[in-house]
C-alpha cells in the first residue's frame, strides 16, 4: 500500500488539523464540531501549531509607516538568536513599523483568486514574542506598544503589548482571534507611548493556536473539574483538591498538590459541569519570582510565578527549569513533570 503523507504546516506539527478540514471540504460554521474535536485531541496529546512569523534578526524585513519611532536591529536585547529589534519613540505616540516577511520571515505567497500576498491565519489564535527593557522600565505600562495585522487591506483593532518589567525578558502573549486573519498581509507595531527616548526590544514573534499565558504550549494537557465557585484563569499554576472534591482551583501556595498552568479556564460549578484544560507534561515558558538555577526543581510562588525549592521539600516540584532566571519577571523554560530528585 502507498504511504499516505500527512500535511506538514509549522515545525514539528505533523498535521494541523484546520487544513484537514479544509481539505475535506467542510469550512462552514456548522463542521465546527470535527474541528473543535480535532483540535482538542492534539492538545491532549502535546501537539500544537507553531509557526515562526518573523525572526526579528534583519533591518530590512521592517518599513517605517508613520514618523515618530525608529527601529534598528542588533545584539544587546536579544533573547533568540544574533539580533532583535530596537523600537525608540519619541514620546509624539504616532510612530508605525511594519513588516510583509510574516511567512518565517519570508514573502507571503501570491493567494489564488484574490491574486494578492495573503495568508490564512485562522490555524492560530495567538501571537507571541519576547519583549525586554535594557533601559531599567521602558515602555513597562501595558499599551505603551500596541500590534495589529493588515487583513485583507483592512487593519485591525490594535492590541496592547505586555509592559516590561526591568530588564526581564518576557513572552508577551496577544489573543488574536478577534481579529479577521483569513487574508493576512503584514503585522504592525505601533507606539502609545508619551514618554519620550524609551527603547523596546522585540525578538522572535510566532504565532500558535495554544496557549497558557506565557506562551505556547508544548505538552501533554488534560481535562479537570473545576472547584465550585472557583474561576480559572490562562496562566494560572493550579492545584488538586484531592482530599475531598479531586477537582482543581488556583494554587495559593507552594505544596505537593500543585500541577501545571491553565491553558482554558472557567468558573467551577456545584455540579461539575465546568471543567479546565491544564498543561500537566512537556514544555513551557512560565515566569519566575526571583532567580533560579538551571536544573532546579520549581514550587508555585505568588502572582502564579515560580521559585526555585528549597532542600528538603523537593515533594513541592511540579517541574524543573532548563535556564536559570536571572531576576524576578524573566520568562524561562520549563519542564512540567512531577519528578522525585532535582537539584536544589
Amino acid at each position: 500500500m502507498k504511504r499516505m503523507d500527512l500535511p506538514q504546516h509549522g515545525r514539528g506539527n505533523l498535521v494541523n488539523p484546520y487544513d484537514l478540514v479544509k481539505m475535506s471540504g467542510m469550512v462552514d460554521p456548522n463542521s465546527k464540531g470535527l474541528l473543535d474535536l480535532l483540535n482538542n485531541l492534539m492538545v491532549c496529546a502535546g501537539q500544537n501549531i507553531i509557526i515562526e512569523v518573523n525572526d526579528c534578526e534583519t533591518s530590512g524585513d521592517w518599513t517605517q509607516v508613520t514618523s515618530g519611532i525608529t527601529m534598528t536591529v542588533g545584539a544587546g536585547g536579544n533573547k533568540v538568536g544574533t539580533n532583535c529589534l530596537k523600537l525608540a519613540g519619541d514620546g509624539n505616540a504616532t510612530g508605525v513599523y511594519k513588516t510583509t516577511l510574516i511567512n518565517e520571515s519570508t514573502p507571503v505567497p501570491i493567494a489564488y483568486p484574490s491574486q494578492q500576498r495573503e495568508m490564512d491565519w485562522r490555524d492560530t489564535d495567538y501571537l507571541g514574542f519576547w519583549v525586554h527593557s535594557v533601559d531599567s522600565a521602558h515602555y513597562g505600562t501595558t499599551g505603551e506598544m500596541t500590534v495589529s495585522i493588515d487583513n485583507g487591506g483592512t487593519i485591525q483593532t490594535y492590541k496592547n503589548v505586555l509592559g516590561t518589567n526591568a530588564t526581564a525578558h518576557k513572552m508577551c502573549e496577544i489573543d488574536i482571534t478577534s481579529w479577521d486573519r483569513d487574508r493576512v498581509r503584514a503585522l504592525y507595531f505601533k507606539d502609545e507611548n508619551t514618554a519620550g527616548a524609551e527603547n523596546l526590544y522585540i525578538d522572535r514573534i510566532i504565532r500558535y493556536k495554544f496557549g497558557n499565558g506565557k506562551g505556547p504550549v508544548m505538552g501533554q494537557c488534560a481535562w479537570f473539574p473545576i472547584t465550585s465557585g472557583s474561576t480559572l484563569t490562562r496562566g494560572n499554576i493550579t492545584k488538586v483538591v484531592a482530599g475531598s472534591t479531586h477537582r482543581v482551583q488556583a494554587a495559593s501556595a507552594a505544596a505537593v498538590d500543585c500541577i501545571g498552568p491553565v491553558v482554558i479556564g472557567g468558573t467551577g460549578t456545584a455540579a461539575g459541569t465546568v471543567w479546565a484544560l491544564i498543561q500537566i507534561g512537556g514544555f513551557a515558558y512560565l515566569e519566575a519570582s526571583a532567580a533560579t538555577v538551571a536544573g532546579e526543581g520549581i514550587e508555585w510562588a505568588a502572582a502564579h510565578q515560580i521559585a526555585g525549592v528549597a532542600t528538603g521539600i523537593e515533594e513541592f516540584a511540579f517541574g524543573r527549569c532548563f535556564e536559570a532566571a536571572g531576576e524576578q519577571y524573566d520568562h524561562i523554560l520549563c519542564q512540567i513533570v512531577a519528578p522525585s530528585v532535582f537539584i536544589s
